[in-house]
This record gives structure tokens, C-alpha cells and sequence, in this order.
């Protein structure tokens, strides 16, 4: 008899709940809304240096970098690869998903986070989840 082929799970069938379930996205790297800001406002500066006439700034680009400037967490660029570089020593605990999470995040305290990234539940103790959430706050608090 056939072994039975692993369920794969459908595009728009992703949760992050207790267990993450990213489908096709599963161990792809992500970013932090502060971490694609600076991305696109880099991007957008290269392409506005290199053809200053020729770039044309559509509605969805000029929404897109609305949302982020509103939601953005760290102001400042070197605070913000400061501390996405402090938080990759946890790559063998979290999940890419839950450290951008925890940037984007900014949370208070362990029982935000927990609520808020419900995977990291059993993943990681409180006093160090606690100590995470401490340090961001200072590259935050540095970044204005």
C-alpha cells in the first residue's frame, strides 16, 4: 500500500497561532515593518537619484509608505540593524516570523507577547522572553 502524501497546506491557509503554519512561506525570511521601511524609502531613493524625471510615485506606493512610516517602530537605522542583528542570536529559538514580530510588535511585557505571538508559548522561558523585550526597547528608545 502507498505510503499517503503529506498534506501540503493551500495558499491563504496560513495561521500564526500556537503552531505557525506558513505554507509556502514556512522558514522564508521576514521583516519588520521597520525593516521593509527602510528597504522601500532606500529603494525609492536610488530610483528617485537615478532618473529624478522618470520615477513616478504611484497611490499604492505612496499608502504603502504611510502605513509603515505610522507603524514603524524604530526611527533610526543604525538602532534598527543594531538591534535585528541582536535578535538573530535567537535564530535557534524563534522563528524568522516571531523575531520580525517582535520588532514589529514593540510589546510591553511576556504576557503581550504571548497573546499577541501566541507560537512562542513553551518555545522560549519568560525571564528570557522578558530579557528580549527589554533589550528591544533600548535600541528602540535610542532610535527616538
Amino acid at each position: 500500500m502507498p505510503a499517503a502524501r503529506e498534506r501540503t497546506v493551500a495558499p491563504g491557509e496560513e495561521e500564526a497561532g500556537a503552531e505557525l503554519i506558513l505554507g509556502e512561506f514556512q522558514g522564508v525570511p521576514t521583516l519588520s515593518v521597520s525593516e521593509a521601511k527602510m528597504v522601500i524609502d532606500t529603494l525609492v531613493t536610488r530610483r528617485k537619484n537615478r532618473d529624478p524625471n522618470g520615477f513616478r510615485e504611484t497611490e499604492t506606493l505612496s499608502k504603502m509608505q504611510e502605513y509603515m512610516d505610522t507603524f514603524s517602530r524604530f526611527k533610526d537605522k543604525e538602532a534598527l540593524i543594531e538591534a535585528a542583528g541582536w535578535l538573530e542570536d535567537y535564530s535557534a529559538k524563534l522563528d524568522s516570523f516571531e523575531r520580525s514580530q517582535l520588532l514589529t510588535l514593540t510589546c510591553e511585557g511576556v504576557d503581550e507577547a504571548k497573546t499577541l505571538i501566541p507560537s512562542l508559548v513553551g518555545k522560549i522561558s519568560d525571564e528570557e522572553l522578558e530579557g528580549i523585550i527589554k533589550e528591544i526597547h533600548k535600541y528602540r528608545d535610542f532610535s527616538g
